[in-house]
């Protein structure tokens, strides 16, 4: 599954529910937290540092994991930095690589990436595709 999203903060909230309806749909809704906590971080990235462009949504299952990839302009990696108390930032990465099984950066083409991250499938999944 794709979709694209204007690159604007308010395109978060209908991707996570993109996302959580997807999941429901795959039968696994005990990832939709999960899920849009993860996508939430990547988008809120992505606006930081690709906001002029849209940014493509990619949704895939397989049996044991659960593919999340975004798409944007920016050829930059997300950098893990170490968020103080009060900072605003920093935490994104900490809390993706807590949560998901793998994750990383595809070069696009276009001079963009794509920042996929796989969350693992504990729950049995009838409607999962075979790795």
């Amino acid at each position: 599954m794709t979709a694209e999203f204007p690159p604007m903060a308010v395109a978060v909230e209908p991707s996570r529910h993109l996302v959580r309806d997807m999941l429901a749909a795959w039968g696994l809704p005990g990832l939709q937290d999960d899920a849009e906590l993860v996508l939430a971080e990547m988008f809120s990235n992505a606006l930081r540092h690709a906001p002029d462009r849209l940014h493509r949504l990619e949704l895939r299952v397989a049996a044991d994991h659960v593919l999340i990839a975004l798409s944007d302009a920016s050829p930059l990696s997300p950098v893990r930095r170490s968020a103080g108390g009060t900072a605003v930032g920093g935490r994104g990465l900490p809390i993706i690589e807590a949560l998901a099984s793998r994750w990383g950066i595809t070069p696009l083409t276009t001079g963009g990436k794509d920042f996929w991250v796989e969350l693992p499938v504990v729950e049995p999944c009838p409607r999962c595709l075979t790795s």
